[in-house]
């Protein structure tokens, strides 16, 4: 029974340090390791009180957390600018979208968000891929993404549009399917290249030409004749 309160009290402080980890971007590095540094050296003394057989050892490591955290605080360095990222995202809206179906144009979209593990997932063993990059950085591929880090109520209506009640969510859309094609929420790369091969094929030269060839009606000239009055 010990070891199972110890595991779980160990899960509970690995989900704290998590959702601190969330606050850096917003109140940046300093602030969030003193508040956290006090909040983990508070839980250590109360655990000192509730197990007097090892009151020693957690008040040694309240003050060495007490101590870390204040001095990796003040000599933190300063943020430095945000890495360029390894795809070309343009900030997400639904005239953006339009903008890019109306030049024939395949896009994906992809909504993400600071506390979403799931997108974290799918960005390195997929999206960041070196083939996946390859085929994502095309000219005739749009890019947009949308951050749900914060309330944003387009956001939240382009998801109801599309029957999405959460996130990450993943699409793709191109001229043969304006509508779009939702992938599944853990990405596969082969499913994610399918998809785009398809509207690759969909929006390529070739492809618009071939349509185009099918799509046209040759017009019978004796038949213009005729509807044009008697022959004489």
């Amino acid at each position: 029974m010990g070891k199972l309160r110890l595991a779980l009290v160990l899960l509970m402080l690995g989900s704290c340090l998590w959702l601190m980890s969330l606050l850096v971007k917003e109140w940046g590095a300093r602030y969030v390791l003193i508040g956290g540094g006090i909040m983990v050296a508070l839980f250590l003394y109360r655990c000192a009180v509730s197990m007097p057989q090892h009151k020693e050892n957690l008040r040694t490591l309240v003050f060495g957390v007490l101590f870390g955290a204040g001095l990796y605080a003040f000599l933190a360095p300063h943020p430095q600018a945000e890495k360029s990222s390894l795809l070309n995202w343009r900030p997400l809206s639904q005239a953006a979208l339009s903008e890019a179906l109306e030049a024939k144009k395949s896009v994906l979209v992809d909504i993400t968000a600071d506390w979403c593990l799931n997108c974290r997932v799918n960005e390195v063993p997929v999206l960041h891929r070196p083939e996946v990059v390859a085929a994502l950085n095309r000219d005739d591929i749009v890019l947009l993404q949308g951050n749900w880090s914060k309330p944003s109520a387009e956001i939240e209506q382009f998801l109801s549009r599309y029957g999405a009640s959460g996130i990450p969510f993943n699409a793709i859309f191109g001229p043969s399917t304006p509508q779009g094609h939702v992938l599944p929420s853990l990405l596969s790369k082969d499913e994610l290249l399918t998809a785009l091969t398809k509207a690759y094929l969909a929006t390529s030269p070739a492809f618009i030409k071939e349509k185009n060839e099918k799509d046209f009606i040759p017009v019978n000239p004796v038949c213009e004749l005729r509807d044009s009055g008697p022959i004489l």
